[in-house]
């Protein structure tokens, strides 16, 4: 069954996940007091009231269900059984989760092991099992479940003090036995993946993963092959993942259809259940042990300590003290992970970011330990980056009573994220900039500033040393601070980052941990204590006596601990509950891009493979046809999602042109009358009644919606049924008209309760269906264009009915003082005018200064293509010397990539307009990047460029635009 089970400790009983639950104060036990006894009332009137109800209830309840056999067997923490002999895991979860949306009682069958519990399916002993992958074989004989179960990685381990195989060095495990479920999938898995790195695989076959487990253990085997690390095992190698299924006999079509109804309507209504469930159950960290290559054990005993630069002065995370040692969260994290790794640290203290990295320079550091994940900054500076090990938001601290906070003191450390932040809200505050986290406060103290902003370990280390009830601290912002740590890009550098890398990886919770014993220590000054302590205490404290002041004490320690306790839960419930609406966000948005993706990559990929192993040439030539098809699906996904990104953060912009209206619309209408067409659906338009009507509009963004509307009436309308599209116009006040765009079709129609939720994006009524199933960012990209027109869109349709989505928008009037330009036809047209276009640019001398290899070999089959001369650079700093190096008028054209190593477009650029010869300010210079808004468009043209070329990079776009260059 489970062959890529992450079983965690193989013969599991009973083990449950730590709650992390603290002993409750005094104040909660006397609030549980009161509750029990308002409980022993309620129970005591259903006691009586039980005899009138329980007999209609059981009825109801047991009136609809069925029971559903089900296959058992031991399975670590997909399948178990508690010490009360209840089943738990992963499956069984899932198994009661879905029952609940079906209407079964799930019933299990116990089996010894997967072969058993596979012959008890077949015989109808048992009607499902879970947790199988699909091969050709059993889909012969199975049914299978359409949506998955999940996706389980499947990977080599052995013990953890094992060193006889290095990971990532497959050479190292010639002759290495491995231990794998009987009857499992990951036997093929490991013999495909040992004939690739060409190992003799030697493998000794299980019942049980009891039984494996121990083989590992006792050493009868060198390494086992399964899911999730054992703990204290170490991963070696790792394989494909694995998409596994529920499996049903072939007889059961009934409860096939079921189980699928369920997980649709599970899968509506929480999106990313599979994937929190997995989590829950299979954590990517449990404190297993890195694994390190030869590689970095070599690096680990010949270095004797790792010199880590961090700021002297940035409590809590790091603090040199009088006597020159550092303190705080970051010197007790990587002396921790030294004790994982055998590496030993040491500590340079630093002023600021920037003497970090002047240290790093010269030498005096081997590596920064405190950075934010800045990339750019880091790639100047030639700093490779971790991993973060971190990730925190930020939060404001107010005085208590503040209405309006119009100043805030930031940490150096966090302005950069702050000042993003700031610079999104309608009334941002002004920022002043301390030296750490205790002088925002100090200024906040003293009437400088109305806020502090600093990351949430500092606030919090900030209130514990201060009168809290004097302040107020909320999370700031939705966006979360990542902190890594950043070494010279060397070979020793990208050694140092990989053993880093590795243990953080398997730390599970050990530095959120850290960080809250760290923050949370009470200073060790007097003034800090007296600060903690409420006034009239302090008062009462100069007189009593000395036996009083003893049982003060003791009351104000429990008063301490349980506003710790209380301040903490706070803390945690608040990031909790930002941390998992990001994560649900992320999950859903990333799972559907995925998806998405991945169907135009699968036909450029699948066509390709094809092409390049077939001899006939019209048959390549087809294929090639089908790549270039899911190409311009794949640019169009990008396009969408883009759009929508920009949309959603309010730099959605048109730019409305003189445009012949009727013509705009027609352009749209060509293409979707003949898509209706080949799927047999009946097409009308009137449009008739517009005649040539002048307005200023954005002629692609009004395109888009009607394109969109056009296609989803298309997409959603059965062969046989009819879509149509109206256009009218009335006048408004002050030379303005009112255009009104009609979609309606006879498809199938929409809910009365998915009608809200329509123009949301990623969102569709029936995913499922594979037939009709899109991005789902259609109607969201026509709303966000609508009302970037100062538009309405409105829906209406039933279920079955057909839909009708109306849009209106108001446009200027405008007269045409030329005729709009046709849409290019095929024919003897287009092919006249793209031979004109490359018979000027025969014979003449392009420059083109790009990077990357693939896209240079492309463009300049382009351009040879059309007759030019092509010469190469590989970064801007070439393509300055190129250019400088050839006599004056040599060039007609220089093609510039804007990403560069060296040298970027943009500054070479700036550097060949002001160069001292005659050619330098005519040169014809276009940009060609995937940098494609129209922000990067006018940066291009800033910059001294002539045009910007778009990538993907088209042909025909391409010669046009040279060609239309030289009239």
């Amino acid at each position: 069954m489970m062959e890529s089970t992450p079983e965690s400790d193989g013969d599991k009983t009973g083990r449950r996940p730590e709650t992390g639950c603290r002993p409750e104060a005094p104040a909660d036990m006397r609030k549980k007091a009161v509750l029990g006894i308002l409980f022993s009332v309620f129970f005591a009137l259903a006691v009586f009231l039980l005899p009138m109800t329980a007999l209609p209830v059981a009825a109801a309840s047991g009136e609809n269900t069925r029971t559903v056999r089900a296959g058992y067997f031991n399975n670590g923490d997909f399948m178990h059984k508690a010490d009360d002999g209840s089943y738990e895991g992963y499956d069984i979860e899932y198994y009661y989760t879905l029952a609940g949306y079906a209407g079964w009682d799930v019933e299990f069958t116990e089996y010894k092991n997967l072969n058993e519990a596979l012959d008890g399916l077949r015989s109808g002993e048992i009607q499902i099992l879970s947790g199988m992958s699909r091969t050709p074989e059993r889909e012969t004989e199975f049914l299978f479940s359409d949506s998955k179960l999940c996706t389980s990685h499947i990977a080599v381990q052995t013990r953890a003090d094992d060193d006889r195989f290095s990971a990532g060095d497959p050479s190292t495990m010639q002759g290495m036995t491995c231990g794998i479920l009987k009857g499992s999938n990951i036997i093929d898995l490991y013999e495909t993946w040992c004939k690739k790195n060409g190992i003799v695989p030697d493998i000794k076959e299980y019942d049980s993963l009891a039984e494996r487990n121990e083989g590992l253990a006792s050493g009868e085997v060198d390494a086992i092959a399964g899911g999730s690390t054992l703990e204290g095992a170490q991963r070696i190698a790792e394989f494909p993942s694995l998409d596994l299924f529920f499996m049903m006999n072939a007889k059961e079509t009934e409860l096939c259809e079921e189980l699928d109804r369920a997980m649709s309507r599970l899968a509506l209504q929480e999106p990313a259940y599979g994937q929190s469930l997995f989590n829950k159950y299979f954590p990517i960290s449990r404190n297993t042990s890195p694994s390190l290559s030869s590689g970095e054990k070599a690096f680990i005993a010949a270095h004797g300590s790792v010199r880590v630069a961090l700021l002297e002065d940035d409590a809590p995370f790091s603090a040199k003290t009088a006597d020159g040692d550092m303190r705080g969260i970051l010197p007790e994290y990587y002396t921790h992970i030294g004790d994982r790794t055998g590496l030993k640290f040491t500590f340079v203290p630093c002023t600021s970011k920037d003497d970090a990295y002047g240290k790093l320079e010269a030498g005096e550091a081997d590596m920064i330990g405190k950075l934010t994940d800045d990339v750019f900054e880091a790639y100047q500076r030639g700093v490779i980056l971790a991993n973060p090990y971190l990730g925190t938001g930020l939060v404001q601290i107010v005085k208590a009573g503040t209405e309006k906070a119009s100043t805030a003191a930031v940490p150096a450390c966090n302005e950069t994220m702050v000042r993003q932040m700031l610079s999104d809200m309608q009334d941002p505050l002004a920022v002043h900039v301390y030296k750490n986290a205790a002088d925002c406060l100090t200024a906040l103290k003293k009437g400088k500033a109305d806020c502090v902003i600093c990351s949430q370990p500092a606030s919090t280390w900030l209130l514990y040393r201060s009168r809290a009830s004097e302040y107020v601290a909320t999370v700031f912002g939705t966006s979360e601070w990542q902190l890594t740590c950043g070494m010279a890009g060397t070979d020793d550098g990208n050694l140092l980052r990989s053993i880093i890398n590795k243990t953080t990886a398997v730390d599970g919770s050990y530095l959120s941990q850290q960080i809250a014993a760290d923050t949370l220590q009470d200073s060790s000054d007097a003034s800090t204590f007296l600060n903690r302590l409420p006034v009239s205490l302090l008062m009462a404290l100069a007189l009593i006596v000395t036996i009083l002041l003893i049982l003060t004490a003791l009351s104000l320690i429990v008063l301490i601990r349980r506003r710790k306790a209380e301040a903490e839960l706070t803390e945690r419930r608040t990031e909790l509950a930002i941390r998992e609406e990001a994560h649900r966000s992320r999950q859903v948005f990333f799972g559907n891009i995925n998806h998405d993706m991945r169907t135009p990559l699968n036909g450029i990929r699948g066509f390709t493979a094809l092409a390049m192993k077939s001899d006939d040439l019209q048959k390549i030539r087809e294929y090639l046809k089908k790549i270039d098809s899911s190409a311009n699906i794949l640019t169009d996904l990008v396009n969408d999602t883009l759009t929508i990104s920009k949309a959603e953060s309010g730099n959605y912009t048109v730019k409305p042109e003189p445009n012949d209206l009727p013509q705009v619309l027609q352009e749209v209408l060509v293409p979707i009358r003949q898509s209706a067409q080949e799927k047999g659906l009946s097409f009308t338009e009137n449009i008739s009644g517009l005649s040539s009507r002048g307005v200023m509009v954005d002629r692609i963004s009004l395109q888009k919606v009607m394109l969109n509307l056009l296609s989803n009436a298309v997409k959603y309308t059965p062969a046989g049924g009819s879509v149509k599209a109206d256009c009218t116009c009335s006048a408004l006040p002050g030379d303005m008209t009112k255009v009104v765009l009609t979609v309606s079709d006879t498809g199938i129609g929409i809910s009365d309760a998915f009608r809200p939720h329509a123009f949301e994006p990623y969102t569709q009524e029936d995913p499922s269906n594979a037939r009709t199933n899109g991005a789902g960012m259609g109607l969201s990209i026509v709303k966000s264009i609508v009302e970037a027109m100062n538009g309405t869109v409105e829906l209406t349709g039933r279920k079955g009915q057909g839909t009708t989505v109306t849009v209106t928008v108001p446009l200027q009037n405008c007269g045409l003082t030329k005729k709009a330009a046709a849409p290019v036809q095929s024919g003897d047209k287009t092919v006249s005018a793209d031979v004109s276009g490359r018979a000027k640019l025969k014979g003449r001398h392009v420059l083109v200064c790009e990077d990357n290899l693939l896209n240079m070999e492309i463009e300049k089959g382009m351009l040879e293509n059309a007759g030019m001369i092509v010469t190469e650079a590989a970064d801007g700093k070439q393509g300055v010397e190129r250019f400088r190096e050839s006599t004056a008028g040599y060039f007609d054209f220089i093609l510039m990539d804007l990403r560069m190593p060296v040298l970027d477009g943009f500054a070479a650029v700036r550097q060949i307009r002001t160069m001292d010869r005659p050619d330098a300010a005519d040169i014809r210079i276009f940009a060609v990047s995937a940098d494609a808004f129209s922000e990067d468009v006018e940066a291009s043209m800033h910059a001294g460029m002539n045009g910007h070329i778009a990538k993907p990079v088209d042909e025909k776009t391409m010669i046009d635009t040279l060609a239309g260059s030289l009239q």
